[in-house]
């Protein structure tokens, strides 16, 4: 049975508490509560700012004690400063990139801030996600070199000759994630994946004033399932249930069940959903998870790996399913075994070329 101190983390850990968790969260007030445990894995998880929020909404910020609300009031507003950073330094790429023809794709906690969280408060971030049309940069003149990770991204010359992107960018501390060609899984890269699909189904928006593309709602949640781990952070498994919250009755789940079928990822779809839906209450159909359900072990595994699912505490750390034990425990329950199988074999064959060449 999970603590008060988790069972109040998990109520707060959404945008909009429904009427039982308020009810939940007033009554676990009332109790002697370690408030320090509690930031600590608020912040620790990225929920401190939906914690702060949603006290501060339900009026009880008055039982919490004054060092912890202050602790938890900066997590929020140094949230919405750095939020506001990284969007004016993406301002300035985008004028670069929409001037050379090359158009963008918004990803992850970028987009979600504005168009799901509805409050770049409330969806820390320490960098910015991107994809970018492969053609686009084929057919560019644009000239710089973007960071992506620990990839560069190299532009052909002239267009911006007077524009050095590279300087614009700490290489250091790289700010910009981009993506071009390709989509990362745990496990590696999702070559199944159509990425032309994704531009094709990309939707426009306007973010800070600013003119972008967005990913349809069902790549979206397909890239959230791909890359979030929230036993390492919570607000991963918070992205898909408010995802699922802000398209309820637009989700294309056939689409979803079809996609992560063809990219062999329909264990770990059952397993991200599921855990979305059990912890955080996302209303994802009773049909979607049926049909994504793995067999009945993989199943009673997957349950009790969520229904036992706590924040660390440091004395208990061996028995939290740490590091790399839980790690091992959830590949073998969430990938598809074939699939995973045929993904390694692929990167060890391309390794031994490379080697070779």
């Amino acid at each position: 049975m999970r603590s008060s101190e988790d069972r109040l983390l998990i109520a707060c850990a959404r945008t909009i508490p429904d009427d039982k968790s308020i009810h939940e969260i007033k009554d676990i007030l009332n109790q002697d509560l370690n408030w320090e445990f509690i930031v600590r894995n608020a912040c620790k998880h990225s929920i401190a700012s939906l914690l702060y929020k949603n006290l501060k909404d339900i009026d009880v910020i008055a039982k919490i004690p004054e060092d912890s609300l202050v602790t938890l009031k900066q997590f929020y507003h140094y949230t919405v400063a750095g939020n506001i950073r990284l969007y004016n330094k993406l301002e300035n790429i985008l004028k670069m990139l929409n001037s050379s023809g090359i158009k963008v794709i918004l990803l992850k906690g970028a987009v979600l801030a504005e168009t799901v969280y509805k409050n770049i408060g409330l969806r820390p971030m320490r960098d910015i996600d991107i994809m970018v049309n492969f053609d686009d940069i084929e057919n560019s003149s644009a000239t710089s070199v973007m960071r992506m990770g620990k990839e560069l991204i190299r532009f052909k010359e002239e267009k911006i000759a007077q524009v050095e992107l590279v300087q614009k960018i700490d290489i250091e501390n790289p700010w910009l994630d981009v993506h071009y060609a390709s989509l990362r899984g745990r496990d590696g890269i999702i070559n199944a994946f159509n990425i032309k699909e994704l531009h094709e189904d990309a939707a426009p928006l306007n973010i800070c004033n600013m003119n972008i593309l967005q990913p349809c709602p069902e790549h979206q949640l397909l890239n959230l399932v791909i890359h979030g781990d929230y036993f390492e952070k919570l607000i991963w498994l918070c992205d898909i249930a408010e995802l699922v919250r802000c398209y309820e009755g637009i989700m294309d789940w056939q689409k979803v069940i079809r996609e992560a079928e063809q990219i062999g990822y329909r264990n770990l779809f059952f397993f991200q959903l599921y855990s979305a839906r059990i912890i955080l209450g996302a209303p994802v159909p009773d049909d979607v998870l049926r049909r994504l359900q793995p067999g009945r072990v993989k199943k009673y595994l997957i349950d009790k790996l969520i229904k036992e699912w706590e924040f660390q505490r440091e004395e208990k750390m061996a028995f939290n399913l740490g590091k790399p034990l839980k790690f091992h425990l959830l590949e073998s329950l969430t990938f598809d075994r074939k699939e995973h199988l045929k993904r390694k074999m692929r990167r060890l064959f391309s390794h031994a070329i490379n080697k070779i060449n």
